[in-house]
């Protein structure tokens, strides 16, 4: 389409040069606002990027840390609570929020989430592919999916990684389209254009601004919105001081980046060892019910 268009144009400039150099053809402004149009309506056919060219841009604009230690703390609320001012005031559910200790470099990452009088709830370790993935406490349980910070599984310099991330939450594929959201914004999108399962990259900067996918409840599906809002520079890398998720378009938790700190080395000897310690315990792992 957009070939036929600049063939279109090319062709009427040869044959009208004389007048195009006084003003547009009548004709011409009508064909050039219906073309506005219908890419403005068909945001995903306007112009169809592929994988490599989008990986390309997200490659150029992407920043690497050496190693990284940040602290997070989670706030839960509940999805469903009926209020008009929900948005604004959602109902925090305080018993359920924790804290979280992230070491990181490339090829490795600790994430130790605590509740907030400090005792541990989960113990994650994955370095080279060597995984201990522990909860401490009975009464609580988590999954991979829930104490990792998503938005660093993207911090990778090869496409291979960036496409793993995204199908740890469960995104296939690697189609590209334009994406308009609610306030209209465009953004490209990543995932089959019939599915559920998406991610949104920014349009100006390429860096990663949402996940999209459903889960499913018994007969009932719900859909799993993570928003990465409040880009923060942290050592000249991009990063959201703020991760908001939603369940059916309703707030239930919010990771906030309390501190930030690049150490010259990170304590991966006690870090290891902890694990060793961990991994000796029997533990089991369920399926973390967000409908609840």
């Amino acid at each position: 389409m957009v070939v036929m268009v600049i063939s279109s144009i090319s062709e009427f400039f040869v044959n009208d040069k004389m007048r195009m150099q006084k003003k547009f053809h009548p004709k011409l402004k009508i064909f050039l606002c219906f073309f506005v149009v219908v890419s403005w309506q068909l945001p995903g056919k306007a112009y169809q990027l592929d994988w490599n060219d989008l990986w390309y841009f997200i490659e150029q604009n992407t920043r690497m840390w050496d190693r990284v230690i940040f602290t997070t703390t989670a706030q839960v609320f509940d999805p469903f609570v009926q209020s008009d001012t929900f948005s604004q005031h959602p109902s925090a559910l305080t018993e359920l929020g924790y804290e979280q200790t992230i070491y990181w470099e490339e090829g490795m990452v600790v994430v130790e989430t605590r509740d907030h009088e400090g005792e541990l709830l989960h113990f994650y370790y994955d370095s080279n592919g060597t995984i201990v993935d522990v909860n401490a406490q009975s009464k609580r349980n988590f999954l991979k999916m829930d104490i990792l910070p998503h938005y660093l599984r993207f911090v990778v310099k090869h496409a291979e990684a960036w496409q793993k991330a995204l199908q740890e939450v469960y995104i296939e594929g690697s189609e590209i389209s334009l994406y308009r959201d609610p306030d209209l914004n465009i953004h490209y999108r990543i995932g089959e254009l019939q599915s559920n399962h998406f991610a949104l990259v920014d349009k100006q900067r390429f860096f990663l601004k949402a996940i999209h996918y459903p889960i499913q409840n018994g007969e009932k599906e719900h859909l799993i919105h993570i928003a990465f809002e409040k880009m923060t520079t942290y050592e000249k890398l991009e990063y959201p001081a703020q991760t908001d998720y939603f369940l059916d378009n309703r707030l239930f938790k919010r990771v906030l980046v309390q501190s930030f700190k690049r150490p010259e080395q990170l304590p991966w000897k006690q870090l290891h060892l902890k694990a060793g310690q961990l991994s000796e315990t029997p533990f089991t792992t369920l399926e973390y019910d967000y409908t609840k």
